[in-house]
């Protein structure tokens, strides 16, 4: 029902001004309950920096965490339940890190669990697996699993071609997406990374997600900034699609799409003219139902939480990076459920 600023600081200083140097990127959204009334946790690295370039907020704006990597290019990032944290450098060779967040205080330790730098094993993207010690990871045309207590690595299968800017899953299907931004799409068996198929398109996408609700629907917004709505279990082309491609071209930006709660809707921020605006995007009718804003500033790409936008009560909570003023900032939507308590 509207967008609210929470905490947007714009100085030169301080633990959220971040000079956008080369890319920032956006990884999991967890929930905690260290903080009561915080709600959750959202990591962020840093691409150009070897120190100081991993880095753990709370809606408030507190820098919870913050941890160095040693190497460049430090892009992956996922955040298990269990508050293991999981970084890569997305470059081959390639290097991998786990840590155990700790809370201390108003603040977390980051004590380093384990790394490896295996010879052509990094993780261009990674995914939890839920209540185990294990996280699913592809790089270099391989996908893996990686053990989150020694950084040994397992199972892998090769897979078709290179490049995977996202590693999805499909619940209702049981499958792994592959998001690449090489024209191709792997839908992989969950259990053993089987090839169901290799679904084409014919832009450069860097931007995908599988509906929570239908998991057979998925999405992907290419770099000629058109978003397209895919049927997993009959898309084969590019020409499959479900619904008219979304002609997103007016906004000068692309960025991550999530999915919206329980809702029928993913949400985008885009920017243009300096203004971002943030996009509801009907996942039956793949229309513009209503957007939010415009809001001074430039949101950063990837810096948008990825996957499925989570509540604390009836607000969403938006942490992201806005490269006009060089600082993360942010945001709360505010949600009307329509629903009325009546006491018989």
């Amino acid at each position: 029902t509207g967008v609210v600023p929470n905490v947007t600081p714009t100085g030169t200083t301080g633990d959220t001004y971040v000079p956008l140097v080369t890319n920032i990127n956006s990884g999991s959204q967890v929930s905690i309950s260290a903080w009561p009334g915080v709600g959750h946790l959202h990591a962020f690295t840093e691409y150009s920096k070897t120190t100081d370039n991993i880095l753990v907020f709370t809606a408030d704006m507190n820098r919870r965490a913050i941890a160095s990597s040693g190497i460049v290019d430090t892009w992956v990032a996922v955040l298990k339940d269990s508050l293991t944290l999981g970084v890569s450098d997305y470059e081959p060779p390639g290097s991998y890190f786990f840590y155990n967040l700790a809370v201390s205080g108003s603040t977390m330790t980051v004590p380093l669990t384990c790394s490896a730098a295996p010879s052509a094993s990094n993780a261009e993207s990674m995914i939890d697996v839920p209540s185990s010690n294990q996280v699913v990871a592809v790089g270099n045309q391989h996908i893996f699993r990686i053990s989150t207590l020694d950084c040994s690595r397992s199972g892998a299968v090769t897979v078709l071609t290179k490049y995977y800017q996202d590693l999805l899953y499909s619940q209702s299907l049981d499958n792994y997406l592959l998001g690449g931004r090489d024209y191709v799409i792997p839908i992989l068996a969950r259990a053993n990374f089987a090839t169901i198929k290799n679904p084409t398109f014919t832009f450069r996408c860097y931007h995908f997600t599988v509906d929570n609700i239908a998991g057979h629907r998925f999405i992907l917004y290419d770099t000629s900034r058109i978003a397209k709505q895919f049927d997993l279990t009959t898309w084969n082309t590019v020409s499959d699609t479900i619904n008219p491609p979304l002609d997103l071209t007016v906004y000068a930006t692309t960025n991550n799409i999530l999915n919206f709660g329980p809702y029928q809707y993913v949400v985008t921020i885009l920017t243009a003219s300096a203004q971002f605006k943030i996009l509801f995007i009907n996942k039956l009718t793949f229309m513009i139902d209503f957007n939010l804003g415009p809001i001074t500033g430039d949101i950063t790409q990837y810096t948008l939480c990825k996957d499925t936008a989570k509540f604390d009560g009836d607000r969403w909570p938006i942490v992201a990076h806005n490269q006009a003023v060089q600082n993360f900032q942010s945001y709360y939507l505010t949600v009307d459920r329509c629903v009325n308590r009546v006491t018989l």
